[in-house]
């Protein structure tokens, strides 16, 4: 005799009783849909659960991310900020020592020694510093080296009226060459540039960088019109490609800021423009290093 199990539903009016035989098998089958149910069911709620708290990681996380970011923006911002510190610093510190004749710091000295670059002016790239406190120390020498200048220009007294630190020219002006090696507009060679050159409109006026004494003004056939000024101790400067008109004479005493001539084209020359040199005892030197200006000027190169 098989076994099975019998359900009985006894209605509480006077229907009949009815039974329900139900064999071992079909009990066994029903249990085991009963529990893979369970599981199935267990299984499904675990998973929408997890999702829903990977989903509420994964935004908490992208919410970090993106602060994260807009802080590392910031970082970058203000590193550029120090770069872009460092590097003024940097260039007013090389104009400032040319302008007092003092010697390039040096790290024995406990001051702040400029890397060397091949280009002038060069901004610093990130990559030559470790870190923003080594980016901050950096700036803090240059800053503390500005002592001994103040000490040197303070005991200058008038002799920096002698030292060129202005813009030769006028009004407007725009450097179309550097100093150093280029390439020659005329012969396409490469040569040196023994000083700067600054385009503008013929007659604009020529100023005087310095006070001194004119010590020649006259015709050089590469040069043009030239005017040559001698500002003392070996330091002088010289202004070509001048209109012959208006110019100054040799002997003449002139200040800082006097105007000396006016812009042209005259010797050999592509356009009209004023080639700018500083020598110190007769060596070239780079006039930039002396323009103490702080107006940015323009340029077509």
């Amino acid at each position: 005799m098989k076994r099975c199990l019998t359900l009985m539903v006894i209605p509480h009016n006077d229907d009949h009783v009815r039974e329900f035989n139900l064999a071992a098998p079909i009990l066994w089958i029903i249990g085991l849909l009963l529990v893979l149910f369970i599981v199935t069911a267990s299984y499904f709620a675990y998973g929408y659960y997890a999702r829903q708290g990977a989903e509420m990681e994964f935004a908490h996380l992208k919410t970090e991310n993106e602060a994260l970011e807009t802080h590392l923006i910031s970082l970058r911002t203000r590193m550029r900020g120090l770069l872009d510190r460092v590097s003024n610093l940097k260039q007013s510190d090389t104009r400032m020592r040319a302008f007092a004749r003092l010697p390039e710091p040096t790290t024995d000295s406990g001051e702040y020694a400029p890397p060397e670059d091949p280009r002038p002016y060069a901004l610093y790239s990130p990559d030559q510093f470790a870190s923003l406190e080594q980016l901050s120390r950096e700036a803090n020498r240059l800053a503390e080296g500005y002592e001994s200048l103040l000490q040197a220009l303070t005991e200058g007294g008038d002799a920096r009226r002698y030292i060129p630190s202005i813009f030769p020219v006028k009004g407007e002006g725009w450097y179309s060459s550097t100093f150093g090696y280029r390439t020659d507009p005329i012969t396409g060679q490469r040569s040196f540039n023994k000083g700067i050159d600054i385009a503008g409109r013929k007659g604009t006026p020529i100023v005087a960088t310095a006070d001194g004494r004119v010590d020649a003004a006259r015709y050089h056939q590469r040069l043009g019109y030239t005017v040559s000024i001698d500002h003392g101790n070996g330091l002088r400067t010289v202004y070509a490609h001048m209109d012959r008109k208006d110019a100054v004479k040799p002997g003449e005493q002139v200040s800082r800021g006097d105007t000396i001539g006016r812009m042209s084209n005259t010797g050999r020359t592509t356009a009209v423009h004023l080639h700018y040199a500083v020598i110190l005892n007769n060596h070239a030197q780079n006039p930039i290093d002396y323009i103490l200006e702080n107006r940015q000027r323009r340029t077509l190169f």
